[in-house]
């Protein structure tokens, strides 16, 4: 197994790849190993010997189990040790040792210590094609540092397993998405201030309002310190926020602090939280204290087994968002049947956010904490959906915001967009008065000094065409609708396009044709929810009239 360590010589560091594999003869090598990162609190356990291993690091300080229970194969049980530590010393995160150790002994007890070939083909065959694929590379990982008299059949047999499909990260519908949105802002606005779920579930409020404008990984968001606001002369307002970066070839995790511009929705729902904390808890360093869960957690009667820990990990996060959508979107909305939002993905969120107002790549990275955007074509693809989506549920809803643009500079989800009724409905009688114009009504009443190329995208145009030309109206419309979906996708295409073939990230020019191209995105949402908001209008209408026969 090749292990990549860095060596600190004066001012130069020199990186080195080392070749190592297991020998049964030699455990005082992995036992001194373990010594070394117990002492250094990486790992916690009483020896080397005991079956029950806890990892840890910086970023979460909540301790993964290692449990190393198949003393029927005691070499390969010690090697299974051996191999995390080489893995942890190496930087391997504790959620892939701990993954990696699970898939392994799996394989070892199913197919009898690789004894029974057959019996661990089948066992590979009976399971789906993500987890043999993970199988497998934990499987050929093993067998590079501990060599196996059947490795190389194993090997073959892996061989002939299938590779899964690559796919984008899945994400949440969108049109869920908006309803949660809509939903957390509702109990926001109208939970009492000290309300036993208000104060339970103020972390999933800050988690949705912050992370979905700064794209910040679950783990930095729950280690935000409680003094994290500033307020400076000039009128702005700034939040501190962690960031961190995993050194993959050492023990070590780098987390730093650094100060971003805010907008005052965000301080003032901040400084309620930090408020109410502070008559709880006033002597917590952050924002989102262990001492929550010990307070606020339901049917908690044992003591927490490790002390050291100082704020709440992202299982616990996630609990709570279960929790709110247990509790309040579906027992107090009647909303069921949504795929749950998990901690991670409204980072995803926020970026897409920021590609569709035309950030560059290296805006994008560095707001998010890290050196590069992995596979940028995958923000593309939930884009033009995310796009399609906002403009069709605003136009249902019969609702416009002031500007698309304005509201991308918030976000597309956090806290209540501010937004007006657009769907009023009209008295024959009142449009009778109304300007006459192609296919309805303008109740512009400075006409034509407010008048637009096209009325279709005019918020005082009103659909009311004659009677006998009712059809063509309707074609007119739903025409118009999809040709401005088909120019919003090729706002999307280009975007992925300047994308692609930037070769400097921070050059002018690509920020100046992401910049354009994305205006031109946005104002194309603007006229498809003024156009649809009138194809909906006058199917509610229709539907009325009907409805009365």
């Amino acid at each position: 197994m090749k292990v990549k360590s860095i060596i600190n010589s004066g001012s130069i560091n020199i990186e080195v790849i080392q070749k190592i594999q297991f020998d049964a003869t030699k455990l005082d090598y992995y036992e001194d190993l373990f010594q070394s990162m117990k002492t250094s609190g990486y790992l916690i356990a009483e020896a080397f010997d005991s079956i029950i291993w806890f990892v840890k690091d910086e970023l979460e300080a909540t301790p993964q189990k290692l449990v190393f229970d198949i003393e029927a194969y005691r070499d390969l049980n010690n090697a299974l040790k051996g191999y995390a530590l080489i893995m942890r010393m190496s930087g391997s995160s504790k959620q892939t040792i701990v993954t990696h150790i699970n898939l392994l002994k799996k394989a070892i007890i199913q197919s009898n210590a690789f004894h029974d070939l057959e019996a661990f083909e089948i066992y590979l065959q009976g399971l789906s094609t993500n987890s043999a694929y993970m199988t497998a590379l934990a499987l050929r990982y093993f067998f590079d540092f501990y060599s196996l008299v059947e490795s190389d059949s194993c090997l073959q047999i892996l061989s002939k397993l299938e590779n899964p499909k690559k796919t984008n990260r899945s994400l949440p519908p969108f049109n869920e998405v908006f309803e949660f949105n809509d939903i957390i802002n509702e109990f926001t606005k109208n939970e009492p201030k000290n309300s036993p779920q208000k104060l339970y579930f103020y972390i999933v409020e800050l988690w949705w309002y912050v992370t979905n404008i700064v794209p910040m990984r679950p783990n930095e968001f729950l280690r935000m310190r409680k003094k994290c606001m500033e307020h400076k002369r000039d009128g702005t307002y700034w939040m501190e926020i962690p960031r961190s970066k995993s050194h993959s070839e050492t023990l070590e995790k780098e987390i730093w602090y650094k100060w971003i511009q805010i907008n005052y929705e965000t301080v003032d729902i901040v400084n309620q939280y930090i408020e109410n904390l502070n008559q709880h808890i006033p002597d917590s360093l952050y924002l989102f204290p262990i001492e929550l869960y010990d307070k606020f957690v339901k049917a908690c009667n044992s003591k927490r087994k490790y002390t050291d820990v100082k704020f709440l990990n992202t299982t616990q996060l996630n609990d709570r968002i279960d929790r709110f959508y247990q509790e309040i979107v579906e027992q107090r909305y009647g909303v069921y049947g949504h795929r749950k939002i998990r901690g991670g993905d409204t980072r995803h969120f926020a970026i897409i956010n920021m590609f569709l107002q035309g950030y560059n790549m290296l805006s994008i990275s560095r707001m998010a904490g890290q050196t590069r955007i992995e596979s940028p074509e995958h923000y593309y693809s939930h884009m033009k959906k995310l796009a399609e989506t906002y403009t069709y549920r605003l136009a249902s809803l019969r609702m416009k915001e002031v500007n698309v643009e304005k509201q991308l500079s918030a976000g597309f989800f956090g806290l209540r967009r501010k937004a007006y009724d657009a769907g009023k409905m009209y008295h024959e009688e009142e449009l009778i008065q109304m300007r006459d114009v192609e296919f309805g009504k303008c109740k512009d009443q400075d006409f034509p000094n407010n008048c637009i190329e096209d009325c279709r995208h005019c918020p005082s145009y009103i659909f009311f065409p004659p009677i006998n030309q009712y059809t063509e109206g309707i074609k007119w419309l739903e025409e118009h609708s999809e040709a401005i979906t088909q120019k919003m996708n090729q706002q999307v295409k280009r975007m992925e396009i300047i994308f692609g073939k930037s070769t400097e990230l921070n050059a002018e020019e690509v920020q100046n044709e992401l910049k354009q191209a994305s205006r031109n995105l946005q104002h194309h949402m603007d006229q498809k929810i003024n156009v649809d908001m009138q194809l909906l209008e006058n199917f509610i209408n229709s539907e009325a009239s009907t409805y009365d026969k």
